[in-house]
């Protein structure tokens, strides 16, 4: 937990927030004018995270699934 929150101070400090109201929330689905601007968001979210979602579920649709066995 003193990583995790040493981390967020940091990037809160290298971003310019001061405290968590400012910026919670902001890419929320609810407070952007642009409709495709959450989508796009969890999208990009999705490809940085792809490398390890494929290691924990390397057969997610057994269609297209490889056995590695």
């Amino acid at each position: 937990m003193k990583t995790i929150l040493k981390d967020m101070e940091t990037w809160m400090e290298a971003k310019g927030y001061k405290k968590l109201d400012e910026f919670r929330g902001k890419l929320s689905n609810k407070k952007t004018n642009d409709p495709f601007v959450y989508k796009r968001a969890q999208y990009i979210d999705l490809l940085l995270k792809s490398e390890s979602i494929f290691k924990k579920f390397p057969c997610i649709d057994t269609d297209i699934c490889i056995e590695t066995r």
